[in-house]
Parts: structure tokens; C-alpha cells; sequence
């Protein structure tokens, strides 16, 4: 399955000619799947986990905070749709595939520094970034 998450990313980066605004580089992956797996080991998913990667709607409202994810594309970080945001898990391929008005698609922010904890980030997002 760990190919079928990297294909579909690699599918997805199809279209973006300058590597600075892939959705998603393999060197992302290996932290996304590094931090899954210090999880498991430790039993614990951290609410003060910290935060390796934004994603976000460009036509509107939707924020992705993701610390870590499986090699399902199950991603464990916060989500806001509009009401505030909600920590858990998300399918990143169900992320990929909205459907967004003129064509868009989610974008990852490459201005978002990883390496804040999740709940300092949720109460630091700026929506003007």
C-alpha cells in the first residue's frame, strides 16, 4: 500500500514544473512516516505533537495541520473546515482529491516552518499566510 500513497502524491505533483511547490517531496514523506513510527513504538499519540507540514484551500476555507501519517495516507494532526479546529486522523488521499473551484487543488504552504506543537500552532494559524 506505502506505493500506492506515493504514487498517487508523485500523480498529484504532476503539473507543478518548480520542485519548491510540490504538494508533497519524498523527503516530507520520510519525516511524516518517521514520526508515525516513534508513535507506534511509544504507545502514545501526542496532542503536543509537533507539526511537520500545513496544507490548505486556496479558494476558501480549510486548514491541515499534519504531524504524522501511516503508510495508508492516514494522517494523525488538526483539521478547521470553517468551525474551529479538531484534532484526529484524515485520509491525506481523501485531502487530495477534493474537488475545488477553477480547477484548484489543496496546496501544501511552503512558508509553514515545521516543528511547532500542534496546540501552539492551531492557536497561532494565521488565515492571511
Amino acid at each position: 500500500m506505502l506505493n500506492t500513497v506515493e504514487q498517487k502524491i508523485q500523480e498529484f505533483n504532476v503539473g507543478n514544473v518548480d520542485p519548491d511547490y510540490r504538494f508533497m517531496k519524498s523527503g516530507d514523506l520520510d519525516y511524516l512516516y518517521q514520526n508515525h513510527y516513534i508513535r507506534v513504538e511509544e504507545n502514545e499519540h501526542e496532542h503536543d505533537s509537533l507539526v511537520c507540514m500545513k496544507l490548505f484551500n486556496p479558494a476558501g476555507m480549510g486548514t491541515w495541520l499534519i504531524c504524522e501519517m501511516d503508510e495508508y495516507g492516514i494522517c494523525f494532526g488538526a483539521v478547521d473546515l470553517g468551525y474551529g479546529f479538531e484534532m484526529g486522523s484524515f485520509d491525506l488521499l481523501e485531502v487530495m482529491q477534493l474537488k475545488l473551484p477553477w480547477g484548484m487543488r489543496v496546496e501544501r504552504d511552503i512558508h509553514y516552518s515545521k516543528g511547532k506543537l500542534l496546540t501552539e500552532a492551531i492557536k497561532g494559524v494565521d488565515y492571511a499566510e
